[in-house]
């Protein structure tokens, strides 16, 4: 006689599980949660391990022996028991998942070893890379393209992949392809590589921390950013990385997730029981109490009182503050150690790092603006970006130590200040880049990280993209002159509830946040306050001359098949065309004109040679002849000319969008004649005078109705040694128009030579 032991399906034992276990107090836990999962619409059931332990000790062994089949056995019995709970939710959802979390053991980074190959094992550390979300295809719909029929390929786990099929599974046609995937009708999940190391104080003495890859999938993606202190549970899975010969025989471990919870920001290491608690209330109750507190900080070290109350109000912190007027006033403080070798330094340094509940040590020596922020870097296996964590960012929500500050290099140093303060431009702000470019500091911004989405470091209400292509002016302090500098990062923030505005002597002005660093002179020299603290009357350094870059773009050859040009020539006809002149389109009948209009017949006369000389053909009107004041008008009908120029001189061209603001009030000067050479400027400043200059007893400069162009014209002046200032004014009829006023003996010498004729 043979008797047969018959074992009882994994998937009915979690069955079980889920519908009969109870908390003490008699509450039935997990169907509870399978209720709450249809009201949120979540598809995986948290089950903490120790239930499970307390009610099949063996089911949970082998859970942990066999992960890859009892956890799908789980997941499979999630959803028969919602089936019970809750059908109609059941019936929509195709796949559940069962996630088990506080595994019994914790096993160190360290101690990962080949005999945790196959087994579910949990691990705790700082998550320091993590990926972009991808969609791994885990249900595959080909469609064969001689024959139109489907054929159906599904992955047996989750870490398979998929791959078009060999051959049709037509019998009439069995081709080898080409197949197409059906986008529609296949089904993909969310994936994501993660890299989790070691925490700080875990680390050995004199040791490199150490990591491990795991791969998140479907509703764990994105949980965690680099930075956070994360429990993971998983199964640990060998992953090919050697070959010799044809033969894999190395293998590296990798994590694949099936739970992650991420730890709030290392506080939650602080237990405060009952007793604690009562004592922390009789301490608080102690009128020396501050006295106490400041002599526990690092008792071993003698003095320094006054360091180590600084230190107490860094390490209790505070909130931050909106005053009435809307300033908002950081909570933190920030400390910097300056003094003799020897003096104890490092030591503070390394015991804040240890009594923080989130401290981090590292020194400046060596340490680069990425190790200190986060770093953008490639897997050499797949060729992905990843995100990496820097000590900035690990020690985010806590206290980051900085040891050897000084010895860091100056480019590097400046990537902890956007740690330290959030100080930026408002969004609408206008900033001249180093190539004669004027852009909206925010469209800019948005558009680089928008194309290096991939890339970005994302912070604390901030977002920072490192950069090596972009050149902007800067003033030197130690030079005492603008210099072109590099930029080594871009970066955006959540905007504050009030910017600041101000307004400078030359009718300037910027918008900034409250915390901004403005550069005042007073009695001591140059020193620097917030934007908040500026009140009317300081004085502030202000730009004498800037060289913008100059680009030899062979314009003139690129037109050569329509016009005979120099930059001379277009430089004068963009002078006349942006005092006087008028540009006009119709695409629905062809339209395209170019116009230049005036009552001085003799400036009429220059611009028809101008013309002429560039091989332009035109057109002449004359309107109210006979009377007192004739308006003559020159155009050229030409759509090629139109659309060449538009390309290289687009600001002429202006596209009135609202019908309000005249057409007047948009006009800029080109961005092209920034970039060319004085001589040339000083043609175009020539031209645009004759049409929009004015002289009165006192003054002498331009008049436009355009803010833009009257900033352009001070910004493009500058870079000729020439200083103006703005000028506000009305007309009778109540309308606005601005002056540019050109300023100083020097400059007026230098304009009285640009606008007189040989």
């Amino acid at each position: 006689m043979v008797i047969e032991l018959l074992e009882q399906d994994p998937r009915d034992k979690f069955v079980d599980f889920l519908k009969s276990f109870r908390t003490p107090d008699g509450e039935y836990k997990y169907r509870k949660r399978l209720s709450q999962m249809a009201i949120t619409g979540q598809r995986s059931l948290i089950i903490d391990f120790e239930d499970l332990m307390q009610f099949n000790h063996e089911l949970a062994n082998q859970l942990i022996e066999k992960p890859t089949k009892y956890i799908e056995a789980a997941s499979l019995a999630v959803g028969d028991v919602m089936r019970i709970v809750n059908l109609s939710y059941a019936m929509k959802v195709k796949r559940f998942k069962a996630r088990f979390r506080k595994l019994p053991e914790l096993t160190p980074l360290r101690r990962i070893r080949a005999e945790h190959l196959g087994k579910l094992i949990m691990i705790e550390g700082i998550l320091t890379r993590a990926s972009s979300v991808k969609q791994q295809l885990v249900r595959g719909v080909f469609e064969c393209q001689r024959c139109g029929t489907t054929t159906v390929i599904e992955s047996r786990s989750e870490d398979e992949r998929i791959s078009q099929p060999d051959r049709c599974s037509n019998p009439a046609c069995r081709s080898k392809g080409p197949f197409k995937l059906i986008i529609e009708e296949s089904e993909f999940i969310d994936w994501q590589r993660l890299t989790i190391q070691e925490k700080p104080e875990e680390l050995p003495p004199g040791q490199l921390p150490r990591s491990i890859d795991a791969i998140a999938r479907e509703d764990v993606v994105d949980i965690a950013r680099p930075g956070d202190r994360v429990v993971v549970v998983g199964i640990l899975k060998p992953r090919p990385e050697r070959m010799l010969r044809g033969k894999t025989i190395m293998f590296k471990p990798i994590l694949e997730i099936n739970s992650i919870d991420v730890s709030e920001k290392g506080l939650e290491e602080i237990e405060i029981t009952p007793e604690d608690e009562e004592r922390i209330r009789e301490l608080a109750k102690d009128p020396f109490i501050h006295r106490k507190i400041v002599q526990s900080i690092a008792p071993s070290i003698y003095g320094y009182n006054e360091i180590k109350e600084g230190i107490a109000y860094l390490l209790f912190g505070g909130v931050p503050k909106q005053l009435p007027d809307g300033v908002r006033i950081r909570g933190e403080i920030n400390i910097l150690l300056v003094g003799d070798p020897g003096t104890a330094k490092s030591q503070l340094l390394q015991y804040v790092a240890r009594i923080a509940p989130r401290g981090i040590y590292t020194s400046g020596k060596g340490s680069t603006a990425a190790g200190l922020t986060a770093a953008v870097v490639r897997d050499k296996v797949t060729g992905d970006w990843y995100l990496e964590a820097g000590a900035l960012v690990l020690a985010d929500g806590g206290v980051a130590c900085i040891d050897e500050i000084d010895k860091m290099r100056n480019e590097d140093r400046v990537a902890i200040h956007e740690a330290m303060e959030q100080q930026s431009y408002h969004k609408d702000f206008e900033i001249l880049l180093a190539d004669g470019r004027k852009v909206r500091i925010g469209e800019f911004i948005d558009k680089i990280m928008e194309e290096n989405r991939n890339k970005i470091v994302k912070g604390k209400d901030t977002e920072i993209l490192f950069v090596d292509n972009i050149y902007v002016m800067a003033y030197d302090l130690n030079e005492k002159k603008i210099k072109i500098v590099k930029a080594d990062r871009i970066s955006r923030h959540k905007a504050p509830s009030k910017f600041i505005r101000i307004t400078f002597s030359n009718g300037r002005s910027i918008t900034v946040t409250p915390e901004h660093p403005i550069v005042i002179w007073n009695k001591n020299g140059f020193t620097t306050i917030r934007a908040d603290q500026v009140k009317l009357g300081m004085i502030v350094p202000g730009v004498n001359y800037y060289e913008i870059i100059s680009e030899n773009n062979e314009i003139s050859e690129q037109l050569g098949e329509l016009i005979d040009c120099d930059y001379e020539s277009l430089a004068r006809f963009t002078g006349f065309i942006l005092s006087d002149g008028f540009t006009y389109r119709n695409s629905s009948n062809g339209y395209y004109e170019i116009e230049f209009s005036n009552k001085n017949e003799k400036l009429i006369d220059e611009f028809k040679s101008l013309l002429e000389s560039m091989n332009i053909k035109y057109e002449e009107q004359i309107a109210l002849k006979n009377r007192k004041n004739t308006l003559y008008t020159v155009r050229t009908i030409s759509k090629r000319l139109y659309q060449s120029l538009r390309e290289y001189f687009p600001e002429l061209f202006i596209e009135q969008v609202d019908k309000k603001v005249r057409s007047s009030r948009l006009k800029r000067i080109p961005s092209i004649i920034f970039k060319m050479p004085i001589e040339i400027k000083a043609k175009f400043i020539n031209t645009l005078f004759k049409g929009d200059g004015f002289i009165d007893n006192y003054r002498i400069g331009f008049r436009t109705s355009s803010i833009k162009l009257a900033e352009d014209l001070q910004d493009l002046l500058l870079s000729m040694g020439i200083h103006s200032y703005i000028s506000s004014e009305k007309t009778k009829e109540g309308r606005e128009y601005y002056k540019v006023i050109i300023s100083g003996t020097s400059s007026l010498t230098k304009f009285r030579e640009i606008i007189i004729d040989d």
